[in-house]
């Protein structure tokens, strides 16, 4: 659970330079996460948001509860993050990449690390359209 709210959450509370910039509106998020000896998990979910400021609130929570986050490693179109949480007796590491392909998509790859359980994630995310007034 921690691994998918972290995969949520792939950029920075920081400065705006800590990740891309995206256009609100309806966006199409396709996910699959693969852990240690579990088949693969596809989920795809559709939602009216602001990717960057979901992202930047899910990043402020986490934050507060104990996560803590190496500055952004950012070349061209592609953001590197890695994270340390600590809640309660788990301990969760993950190494994420963000790549943009413009303001309307962008991908996060995340390998992870909870209790000694690895799992990889992607998250491909594209905006579809302006939400329903």
């Amino acid at each position: 659970a921690l691994a998918a709210t972290l995969a949520l959450a792939p950029l920075s509370i920081a400065a705006a330079a800590d990740f891309p910039t995206l256009k609100p509106g309806l966006w199409r998020f396709e996910r699959t996460i693969e852990g240690t000896g579990a088949k693969p998990e596809k989920i795809e979910t559709t939602d009216c948001v602001d990717p960057g400021l979901d992202q930047k609130q899910q990043l402020e929570m986490l934050a507060k509860a104990g996560c803590k986050f190496e500055p952004v490693a950012h070349s061209g179109n592609t953001w590197r993050r890695k994270s340390t949480c600590r809640m309660g007796s788990m301990t969760s590491t993950s190494d994420s990449v963000t790549t943009s392909d413009g303001p309307d998509a962008y991908t996060v790859t995340i390998d992870s690390v909870t209790n000694g359980e690895k799992s990889h994630e992607v998250l491909r995310a594209q905006r579809v359209g302006d939400c329903a007034k």
